[in-house]
């Protein structure tokens, strides 16, 4: 059963806060002296992914194959000439039946976003911006894996260049995958110790308070530096895998001409989970570090096309590097992933406000590990058409 989150609560009491921020600077009698403004966008994005859930080649032909390889478990099941051959057969058929809780690996996503702001000056030339955002995303197979996620932050301009900000970002209820799970707990109340193992859903909630500084040192460079304070909260059977994360970005651009921009960005996370500080051997440590770089240009194609396009591309490279000291965590210990990432999205202004846009991204994670938990060696391709309408008041 997922947990209950009040997200609506909390996006409408933000909603609320913006409203009567604008409303009483919208009151002002001194217009002269303090301004304000309201902005932001809305989209719709159809996506099509052809892995939802990161599924590796292996576990890809076996959920493509599931009533195959049920069929032939049943049938050595019936041939088996010893005790222990069926009850291993009928172990193995229970576990494939349980591993996996989507019926087909692809999927339609329909993702809406909002975002929303108000901006005061209460500094003059420095305004004050409060912003929202909320976003959901609708499978249309798997519906165990919607998810929405919401953010609000207070950003503070200074000396007119520059800016600081405080955010706090949530993702309520994320469903990864069924992971394989062992009861070493109270073996009173498993009848069968076959039972013991299984594979159970698993799903986290996230939340992250962030710190940035940044703005332009010219007209052509700007920069940013961030701070940021994450921690992941899994359902009760996988608690060792809670974890805190700090995490630190810098993020340069630099914008070469007026229709072509470059920019570069790195960012560190060492991550400490729950099952670092338990010395039980048989309990996972998914402790990790990482680090992450992304190159991205955009460039404005109207004077090239005639058109009034815009095309970005961006790739990312990820090393992740697990901590396990644990040899018996076979999933994590010494476990080493190199993640690549190449998105492309292709803008076009339809009309005054709307956008339509056309993307194309493609994931590839290799692990040096050849059997792993959750998401080890994998590739993902999607594609998205989108529309978003943008305004300011």
């Amino acid at each position: 059963m997922k947990r209950e989150v009040p997200i609506n609560r909390i996006v409408i009491l933000c909603l609320f806060v913006l409203c009567l921020i604008h409303q009483s600077s919208a009151q002002d009698e001194d217009s002269s002296a303090v301004t304000s403004r309201l902005f932001g966008s809305v989209s719709i994005t159809e996506s099509f992914n052809d892995n939802i859930l990161d599924y590796s080649s292996k576990d890809l032909f076996r959920l493509n194959n599931g009533n195959d390889i049920l069929n032939f478990y049943t049938y050595a099941i019936d041939t088996a000439t010893t005790k222990k051959a069926r009850n291993d057969f009928r172990r193995k058929k229970r576990l494939l039946t349980e591993q996996y809780q989507i019926d087909k690996s692809n999927d339609v996503i329909t993702s809406v976003r909002l975002r929303i702001g108000v901006a005061r000056e209460f500094f003059e030339n420095n305004p004050t911006s409060l912003r929202l955002r909320v976003a959901r995303s609708l499978y249309s197979n798997s519906p165990v894996r919607n998810y929405s996620s919401f953010g609000i932050e207070v950003r503070q301009a200074v000396f007119k260049k520059y800016y600081f900000s405080l955010g706090y970002s949530a993702l309520p209820e994320y469903y990864l995958r069924n992971l394989y799970y062992e009861d070493y707990g109270d073996s009173s109340r498993i009848v069968d110790p076959r039972y013991r193992s299984m594979f159970l859903p698993a799903s986290l909630s996230k939340n992250s308070y962030a710190f940035e500084v940044g703005g332009s040192l010219s007209s052509k460079f700007s920069f940013s530096v961030q701070y940021d304070l994450e921690s992941a909260i899994y359902n009760h059977e996988f608690t060792e895998r809670d974890n805190i994360a700090h995490v630190i970005a810098f993020d340069a651009s630099y914008k070469f001409h007026r229709t072509l921009k470059f920019y570069l960005d790195y960012k560190y996370s060492d991550a400490i989970a729950e099952g670092s500080v338990n010395s039980d051997t048989n309990i996972a440590d998914i402790s990790n570090s990482s680090h992450r770089f992304n190159i991205g240009g955009e460039w404005n194609l109207k004077s090239l096309t005639k058109l009034p396009l815009h095309w970005k591309a961006i790739f990312v490279y990820e090393a992740q590097s697990y901590s396990s000291v644990k040899f018996a965590d076979v999933y994590h210990y010494g476990r080493k992933d190199n993640f690549y990432k190449i998105f492309s999205e292709v803008e076009y202004l339809f009309l005054k406000n709307f956008i339509v846009s056309l993307n194309y991204s493609w994931e590839e994670n290799n692990s040096n590990l050849v059997e792993t938990s959750d998401a080890g060696s994998y590739q993902t391709h999607q594609v998205g058409l989108g529309i978003e309408y943008s305004f300011r008041f």
